[in-house]
């Protein structure tokens, strides 16, 4: 199944619970358009089963005009885990103390960036990732899972 979204990037709706997740992504393989996570969502963000989001994924961002914007906090969002993830133009996660994984163990390449940042004790994990256009993590990382040494990334830590 071939889920699209019609929306702007930043008016893509938040998710705001697995239940929400299992509901609206169920049996899609593609998704077009963006996902958001909420800043209200608690526990465990899992997406099995879709190996491509054209819109990337991303922590809720608030758009202001005349401003560059911000990202507020997501406090109760413990793992995000997407299996099956191939492709997509990015990940941002941004302001999630509480997280303790991101996990994207099939993603090979993005079209544009991954950015985590003021993530705290996380394990990340993209052991297949080989080509993005910049990576940056910033936080108090202690673990992650190694990315491809022939990888053609950008780090900035």
């Amino acid at each position: 199944l071939h889920l699209i979204h019609t929306l702007s990037l930043h008016d893509a709706l938040p998710i705001s619970s697995q239940a929400e997740v299992d509901t609206k992504y169920a049996s899609c393989t593609e998704i077009e358009g963006r996902i958001n996570i909420a800043t209200n969502y608690t526990g465990r963000f899992y997406l099995p089963n879709v190996t491509t989001i054209t819109g990337g994924l991303y922590t809720k961002f608030i758009y202001q005009e005349n401003s560059y914007g911000e990202y507020p906090p997501t406090p109760l969002l413990t793992s995000i885990e997407v299996p099956d993830l191939n492709d997509t133009s990015g990940i941002g996660i941004h302001a999630v103390p509480g997280l303790k994984t991101i996990s994207f163990p099939s993603l090979t390449a993005l079209s544009g960036s991954i950015n985590v940042v003021g993530i705290e004790d996380c394990y990340l994990d993209f052991p297949s990732l080989t080509n993005t256009e910049y990576l940056t993590i910033t936080g108090n990382m202690t673990r992650y899972c190694y990315i491809s040494h022939t990888a053609n990334i950008v780090y900035s830590f």
